[in-house]
């Protein structure tokens, strides 16, 4: 196996409750703040305990509560200014991919003066040098695969193509509450499971994992299905919200050394694209991937099997590949997750595209076997 290189520079705050840090983390950054989030997240009052935290602290705190389902890079640049004009000293994202993406690409994005979609596209030696601000990252939801990385999640305004940048910055800190994932529906809550599993799996598989990835996918994997029936019937536990968010950081820490695969890609696509929630995707994109996988890296299927809790010795590989895919849609179809996406009135014929942008993520360069844009295609319409 190739050698790596790890360095995880944010601190991580992990356990119900820890949103009380809030202030005291971001008063170690600055004085005056701009708080990245989406509106919804007012209806559960978390909005203003983050504000009331902070003020309690001495932090002044600009609110930019403009992100929703079908926000780009339009909105990421309106907060951008806003911090500029604001003369903010650091951000705190507070929410879920989108919000802490958004969030991550205006603390870099506050101290220079390109345009957000032209600044990524600049040859590295072109960028700014002006270092960005600090940033603090509260999820709200179970995972968030770019939470100890550079990269974010942005969504181009001129044409909702979805890219992942390196932004060239990490989060100075990273606030994982549990506590916070109470706010989602049972429905939601599900999916978000199946996506940090769909996560989890690619990272176990991809080319580019290492032993330390394995290990912490493999962790990843055993909490989530081990909790996943009681979750879905038990949505108010806040211990299985404890677990579901650990496995979540697992699966963020894996991604220092590994990276997601084409199931993910294609969710970001498509969400990009529709607007559909990109773990919903996930989920339907699950057992096709899971499957692809398991015949393409035989030398790792035994200890995810058994992981699984599928038994593996004296069965044929693929006697076995059928029957855990088969297992994992059974207990999706129980989950009452959306099992195909042509349930969400889309066409074949946008496939095309989604299968271009998908094959175009960097994270396409370390799938179990190579595939062009028409074998992304071709795994989508199974999907359909």
């Amino acid at each position: 196996m190739d050698e790596f290189f790890l360095h995880v520079p944010t601190k991580v705050v992990f356990g119900l409750d820890v949103l009380n840090h809030v202030g005291q983390a971001a008063s170690e950054l600055g004085v005056r703040a701009l708080l990245v989030t989406e509106g919804i997240l007012h209806e559960q009052k978390i909005v203003e305990r983050v504000r009331s935290y902070l003020e309690k602290s001495s932090v002044e705190t600009i609110v930019f509560d403009e992100l929703g389902p079908r926000s780009t890079s339009s909105s990421i640049e309106r907060a951008i200014e806003i911090a500029r004009s604001g003369h903010v000293e650091l951000v705190i994202g507070l929410g879920g991919i989108r919000a802490l993406s958004a969030a991550k690409c205006v603390a870099r994005m506050a101290t220079v003066a390109e345009p957000l979609d032209d600044y990524f596209t600049l040859k590295r030696e072109a960028r700014s040098a002006n270092p960005p601000l600090p940033f603090v990252a509260v999820p709200t939801t179970c995972r968030d695969p770019f939470m100890l990385t550079d990269e974010a999640l942005t969504v181009d305004a001129r044409n909702r193509r979805s890219q992942i940048v390196k932004v060239g910055k990490v989060a100075d800190y990273a606030l994982v509450d549990p506590a916070l994932t109470l706010s989602l529906s049972e429905r939601y809550t599900v999916s978000t499971m199946l996506d940090t599993l769909l996560c989890a799996i690619e990272a176990y598989f991809s080319r580019k994992s290492t032993f330390l990835s394995d290990t912490l996918c493999l962790r990843a994997v055993g909490i989530i299905t081990s909790i996943m029936d009681e979750l879905a019937e038990r949505s108010d536990d806040r211990n299985l919200r404890f677990q579901a968010s650990q496995a979540g950081l697992f699966v963020a820490l894996s991604l220092t050394t590994s990276t997601l695969g084409v199931g993910s890609a294609i969710a970001y696509a498509l969400s990009g694209k529709r607007s559909i929630p990109k773990s919903t995707i996930s989920a339907i994109m699950l057992p096709h991937v899971l499957d692809l996988a398991l015949k393409s890296q035989p030398r790792k299927v035994e200890r995810i099997g058994n992981v699984l809790g599928e038994e593996i010795y004296g069965k044929p590989l693929s006697e076995f590949s059928v029957h855990v895919v088969d297992a994992m849609r059974q207990r999706m179809s129980l989950l009452r997750v959306p099992m195909r996406l042509k349930d969400f009135d889309v066409g074949l014929d946008e496939m095309v595209e989604i299968a271009s942008i998908a094959g175009s993520f960097d994270m396409a360069r370390y799938l179990p076997e190579p595939m062009a844009a028409e074998d992304i295609y071709a795994l989508i319409k199974t999907a359909m």
